[in-house]
This record gives C-alpha cells, sequence and structure tokens, in this order.
C-alpha cells in the first residue's frame, strides 16, 4: 500500500486531478447544463420541430453533443497513465503523439465497434474528434506542468545558497 502511495505522489497526482477534474466537469454538464440549454430551447420553441440542431447556437451544439466526449479523452488518458502508474511507472506513455494514437484508436472502437454491441448507440465521427482533442489537451497541459517544473528548477539553481531550502 505504501508503494502505491509513493507512486501516486510521484508519478500520478495531476492524472488523479485530471480525472476527478473531467469527471466533475462530465457530471456538471451532463445533470446542470444540458438541461438548463434543453430547457431554454424547449421553453423559446426551438425544439417545436423536433429533435433538430437548427434552434441552436454552435456552442450549445458543442455542449450537448461533443463536449462530454471531449472530457472523456481528457479522462480516459489521465485515468489511463494514472493506473499505469499504480503499476508501473516505467511504462506511463509519455509521447504525445502516441498518446492521442491511443485515443484515437480508442475513440475509433467506442465509436464505430461498441455500437454492435450496444443498443441505441449511433456512430459519429465528431465524437473521435472530440476524443482526441480532449487527449491533445491531457498532452498540453502535461506540456505546461514540464515548463513550469523546469522554471522552478532553473529558478532555484540560481539562488543564492543561503536562500536555498
Amino acid at each position: 500500500m505504501h508503494l502505491l502511495v509513493l507512486r501516486l505522489k510521484k508519478y500520478g497526482a495531476l492524472d488523479a486531478c485530471l480525472f476527478v477534474a473531467a469527471l466533475a466537469l462530465f457530471a456538471v454538464n451532463e445533470h446542470l447544463v444540458k438541461p438548463a440549454v434543453l430547457g431554454a430551447a424547449s421553453a423559446n420553441g426551438s425544439l417545436a420541430e423536433g429533435d433538430s440542431a437548427a434552434g441552436f447556437s454552435f456552442v450549445e451544439l458543442i455542449i450537448l453533443g461533443h463536449f462530454n466526449d471531449f472530457l472523456g479523452g481528457l479522462a480516459f488518458m489521465a485515468y489511463t497513465n494514472l493506473l499505469i502508474s499504480l503499476v508501473e511507472p516505467r511504462f506511463r506513455i509519455r509521447n504525445p503523439f502516441i498518446g492521442v494514437a491511443y485515443i484515437f484508436c480508442c475513440g475509433l472502437f467506442w465509436e464505430y465497434a461498441a455500437p454492435l454491441f450496444v443498443p441505441d448507440s449511433v456512430s459519429d465521427p465528431w465524437d473521435v474528434f472530440a476524443y482526441c482533442l480532449g487527449g491533445a489537451t491531457y498532452w498540453a497541459i502535461m506540456g505546461a506542468k514540464k515548463m513550469i517544473q523546469k522554471r522552478t528548477k532553473s529558478a532555484q539553481k540560481d539562488k543564492p545558497a543561503h536562500m536555498k531550502r
């Protein structure tokens, strides 16, 4: 157990935070934002013609149709690296291109193989794009973390000896 905690602190803390944040945003979108957007559309008569996209703005269409998929790509990349960190950290996915390719393959499965097994599921190529965008956002956050760590180490190195911890 102690080894798992050490590995989580050293390798997976940001992954855990990103995973939890993506799940929280998913819940907020699913249970608060989407019903509010649909309620507003229903109140102003946009949905009178059926479930057509004609009455929605671009942002509303993204929120209703693809934001959760974006969060899924981000969450799944964080979850994958979190699990790998707990088992064998040296096998973490470190290359952004491999990471996005991994999410792309997962997206293809979710959108084209899963509908064969899951009733009422439909394929949408834009969802695959949203998953990949979420995965790319994961890598942008990880790149920003590396840059901040580099600057912090550089600033520590430049301090006089009596000011270092």
